[in-house]
Protein backbone atom coordinates (compact mmCIF):
# COMPACT_ATOMS: atom_id res chain seq x y z
CA UNK A 1 0.00 0.00 0.00
CA UNK A 2 1.40 2.91 -1.43
CA UNK A 3 -0.93 5.81 0.48
CA UNK A 4 0.70 8.96 1.88
CA UNK A 5 -1.37 11.54 4.32
CA UNK A 6 -2.05 13.62 1.55
CA UNK A 7 -3.17 10.93 -0.25
CA UNK A 8 -5.91 10.02 1.97
CA UNK A 9 -7.14 13.52 2.71
CA UNK A 10 -7.25 13.90 -0.63
CA UNK A 11 -9.23 10.69 -1.17
CA UNK A 12 -11.71 11.68 2.16
CA UNK A 13 -12.67 15.05 -0.16
CA UNK A 14 -13.22 13.63 -2.96
CA UNK A 15 -15.56 10.95 -1.49
CA UNK A 16 -17.00 13.55 0.58
CA UNK A 17 -17.66 16.02 -2.53
CA UNK A 18 -18.71 13.38 -4.33
CA UNK A 19 -21.78 12.80 -1.49
CA UNK A 20 -22.35 16.51 -0.86
CA UNK A 21 -23.20 17.21 -4.47
CA UNK A 22 -25.15 14.12 -5.36
CA UNK A 23 -27.35 14.57 -2.12
CA UNK A 24 -27.86 18.46 -3.20
CA UNK A 25 -29.23 17.62 -6.97
CA UNK A 26 -31.65 14.74 -5.48
CA UNK A 27 -33.03 17.56 -3.20
CA UNK A 28 -36.02 19.57 -4.35
CA UNK A 29 -35.01 22.63 -2.41
CA UNK A 30 -33.05 24.81 -4.87
CA UNK A 31 -36.07 27.00 -5.03
CA UNK A 32 -38.41 27.98 -2.04
CA UNK A 33 -41.83 29.72 -1.57
CA UNK A 34 -41.76 32.38 1.64
CA UNK A 35 -44.45 29.81 3.60
CA UNK A 36 -41.48 26.70 2.44
CA UNK A 37 -44.67 24.68 0.97
CA UNK A 38 -44.12 24.98 -2.47
CA UNK A 39 -39.85 24.39 -3.86
CA UNK A 40 -37.92 23.64 -7.37
CA UNK A 41 -35.41 21.94 -7.53
CA UNK A 42 -33.49 20.51 -10.46
CA UNK A 43 -34.97 17.05 -11.35
CA UNK A 44 -37.91 17.38 -8.77
CA UNK A 45 -40.43 19.56 -7.14
CA UNK A 46 -42.80 19.62 -3.60
CA UNK A 47 -46.06 21.70 -4.03
CA UNK A 48 -48.74 21.99 -1.41
CA UNK A 49 -51.08 19.02 -2.05
CA UNK A 50 -54.35 20.28 -3.81
CA UNK A 51 -56.43 17.63 -2.21
CA UNK A 52 -56.11 18.81 1.37
CA UNK A 53 -56.98 21.67 2.96
CA UNK A 54 -54.07 20.51 5.17
CA UNK A 55 -51.71 23.54 4.84
CA UNK A 56 -48.48 21.40 6.18
CA UNK A 57 -49.40 19.00 3.54
CA UNK A 58 -46.98 18.21 0.36
CA UNK A 59 -46.92 16.39 -2.78
CA UNK A 60 -43.66 15.80 -4.11
CA UNK A 61 -42.23 13.98 -7.34
CA UNK A 62 -40.37 14.31 -10.10
CA UNK A 63 -41.27 16.84 -13.14
CA UNK A 64 -43.54 14.62 -15.71
CA UNK A 65 -44.73 11.72 -12.95
CA UNK A 66 -41.60 10.20 -13.33
CA UNK A 67 -38.17 11.24 -14.12
CA UNK A 68 -37.92 12.44 -17.66
CA UNK A 69 -35.54 14.56 -19.00
CA UNK A 70 -37.41 16.11 -21.34
CA UNK A 71 -39.94 17.36 -18.31
CA UNK A 72 -37.73 19.41 -16.87
CA UNK A 73 -39.68 22.30 -16.59
CA UNK A 74 -37.18 25.30 -18.50
CA UNK A 75 -33.87 24.30 -21.16
CA UNK A 76 -31.49 26.48 -18.51
CA UNK A 77 -32.41 23.59 -15.77
CA UNK A 78 -31.87 20.81 -18.32
CA UNK A 79 -28.43 22.26 -18.99
CA UNK A 80 -27.94 22.23 -15.12
CA UNK A 81 -29.33 18.43 -14.96
CA UNK A 82 -26.77 17.24 -17.55
CA UNK A 83 -23.55 19.50 -16.44
CA UNK A 84 -24.15 19.36 -12.47
CA UNK A 85 -25.06 15.40 -12.87
CA UNK A 86 -22.08 14.66 -15.00
CA UNK A 87 -20.00 16.42 -12.80
CA UNK A 88 -21.20 14.48 -9.87
CA UNK A 89 -20.40 11.09 -12.08
CA UNK A 90 -17.08 12.51 -12.92
CA UNK A 91 -16.30 13.37 -9.30
CA UNK A 92 -17.50 9.52 -8.57
CA UNK A 93 -15.03 8.10 -11.59
CA UNK A 94 -12.39 9.84 -9.53
CA UNK A 95 -13.22 8.60 -6.41
CA UNK A 96 -12.56 4.73 -7.83
CA UNK A 97 -9.22 6.39 -8.89
CA UNK A 98 -8.44 7.50 -5.81
CA UNK A 99 -9.17 3.69 -4.25
CA UNK A 100 -6.93 2.60 -6.88
CA UNK A 101 -4.05 4.65 -6.17
CA UNK A 102 -4.44 4.37 -2.53
CA UNK A 103 -3.33 0.26 -2.73
CA UNK A 104 -1.70 0.62 -6.15
CA UNK A 105 1.94 -0.09 -6.03
CA UNK A 106 4.08 3.06 -5.44
CA UNK A 107 5.04 3.11 -9.36
CA UNK A 108 1.80 4.01 -10.70
CA UNK A 109 0.82 6.36 -7.79
CA UNK A 110 1.68 9.19 -9.66
CA UNK A 111 -0.08 8.44 -13.23
CA UNK A 112 -3.55 7.72 -11.20
CA UNK A 113 -3.34 10.83 -9.68
CA UNK A 114 -2.75 13.05 -12.55
CA UNK A 115 -5.18 11.18 -14.66
CA UNK A 116 -7.94 11.28 -11.43
CA UNK A 117 -6.83 14.95 -11.05
CA UNK A 118 -7.52 15.67 -14.86
CA UNK A 119 -10.82 14.00 -14.44
CA UNK A 120 -11.50 16.38 -11.49
CA UNK A 121 -10.86 19.26 -13.13
CA UNK A 122 -13.15 18.41 -16.14
CA UNK A 123 -15.67 17.49 -12.97
CA UNK A 124 -15.34 20.80 -11.75
CA UNK A 125 -15.71 23.28 -14.41
CA UNK A 126 -18.78 20.84 -15.01
CA UNK A 127 -20.33 21.77 -11.21
CA UNK A 128 -19.59 25.09 -11.54
CA UNK A 129 -21.18 25.79 -15.08
CA UNK A 130 -24.38 23.71 -14.02
CA UNK A 131 -24.76 26.10 -11.14
CA UNK A 132 -24.29 29.07 -13.04
CA UNK A 133 -26.57 28.40 -15.61
CA UNK A 134 -29.11 27.00 -13.01
CA UNK A 135 -30.46 30.69 -12.11
CA UNK A 136 -31.04 31.59 -15.74
CA UNK A 137 -34.45 28.78 -15.40
CA UNK A 138 -35.54 30.97 -12.78
CA UNK A 139 -38.26 33.08 -15.61
CA UNK A 140 -39.35 29.57 -16.91
CA UNK A 141 -43.63 29.77 -16.74
CA UNK A 142 -43.72 27.54 -13.73
CA UNK A 143 -41.45 29.72 -11.49
CA UNK A 144 -43.38 32.43 -12.26
CA UNK A 145 -46.61 31.39 -11.66
CA UNK A 146 -45.46 30.39 -7.74
CA UNK A 147 -42.74 33.29 -7.62
CA UNK A 148 -44.30 36.66 -8.44
CA UNK A 149 -41.42 38.94 -10.53
CA UNK A 150 -39.11 36.07 -11.18
CA UNK A 151 -36.47 36.26 -13.74
CA UNK A 152 -33.43 35.35 -14.57
CA UNK A 153 -31.10 35.24 -11.61
CA UNK A 154 -33.77 37.13 -9.67
CA UNK A 155 -35.94 34.23 -7.35
CA UNK A 156 -38.85 37.35 -7.18
CA UNK A 157 -40.85 36.82 -4.07
CA UNK A 158 -39.55 33.20 -3.86
CA UNK A 159 -35.68 32.68 -2.05
CA UNK A 160 -32.76 30.41 -3.03
CA UNK A 161 -32.70 27.30 -0.83
CA UNK A 162 -30.40 25.36 1.41
CA UNK A 163 -30.01 22.69 -1.91
CA UNK A 164 -28.50 25.26 -4.11
CA UNK A 165 -26.35 26.81 -1.21
CA UNK A 166 -25.54 22.90 -0.50
CA UNK A 167 -24.50 22.22 -4.64
CA UNK A 168 -22.54 25.58 -4.15
CA UNK A 169 -20.66 24.57 -0.90
CA UNK A 170 -19.90 20.56 -2.35
CA UNK A 171 -18.00 22.52 -6.02
CA UNK A 172 -16.60 25.13 -3.56
CA UNK A 173 -15.01 22.08 -1.63
CA UNK A 174 -14.36 20.23 -5.41
CA UNK A 175 -11.84 23.03 -6.35
CA UNK A 176 -9.11 21.53 -3.90
CA UNK A 177 -9.26 17.85 -5.54
CA UNK A 178 -7.55 18.28 -8.02
CA UNK A 179 -4.80 20.74 -6.52
CA UNK A 180 -4.35 17.73 -4.25
CA UNK A 181 -3.86 15.48 -6.83
CA UNK A 182 -0.97 16.82 -7.62
CA UNK A 183 0.60 16.22 -4.13
CA UNK A 184 -0.39 12.80 -3.31
CA UNK A 185 2.62 10.85 -3.10
CA UNK A 186 4.88 13.40 -1.06
CA UNK A 187 5.56 11.97 2.01
CA UNK A 188 5.58 13.86 5.67
CA UNK A 189 8.58 11.99 6.20
CA UNK A 190 11.10 10.88 3.22
CA UNK A 191 11.82 7.57 3.99
CA UNK A 192 15.11 7.89 2.06
CA UNK A 193 16.54 10.75 3.27
CA UNK A 194 19.39 12.63 0.86
CA UNK A 195 22.67 12.43 3.16
CA UNK A 196 24.62 15.84 2.13
CA UNK A 197 28.16 15.42 2.45
CA UNK A 198 30.14 18.32 3.62
CA UNK A 199 32.72 18.96 0.88
CA UNK A 200 36.25 20.47 2.16
CA UNK A 201 37.50 22.95 -0.23
CA UNK A 202 41.90 23.02 0.22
Amino acid sequence: MSSSPIGILWTILSIMVAGICSFAFMQPYWILEPDKLNCFGVLNYCVKDPRSQDKVRQFCGFYGGVFNYFSIPSTSWKATCALFGGGIALMGLSCLFCFFMNVAPKAHVRRLSLISGNIQVLAVASLITGLVVYPLGMKSPLIRHYCYGADSFDPGTCQVGWGYMLGIMGTGLSIFCPIMAHYVDVKVHDENPVIVTPVTFV
